[in-house]
């Protein structure tokens, strides 16, 4: 059976606006810009750096990202 793992998303405005401390380790995505930010369980969203990955991989027909 296929393990999911679903990221919290929300857009760019919706983070800003709520400003939440991210737990650590927890990856987030902002779902207009296809930015991303990891948790450190002390900064806010809005004090965190981007994550340098360009977007998100996308994995098609059952293949590696």
């Amino acid at each position: 059976m296929a393990t999911i793992i679903q990221l919290r998303g929300g857009t760019a405005a919706e983070w800003a606006s709520a400003n939440p401390v991210l737990a650590e380790r927890e990856f987030v995505t902002e779902t207009d810009t296809n930015k991303t930010k990891i948790g450190n369980g002390v900064d806010h969203y809005n004090d965190l750096p981007y994550n340098p990955m360009v977007g998100i991989p996308v994995v098609i027909d059952g293949g590696s990202a």
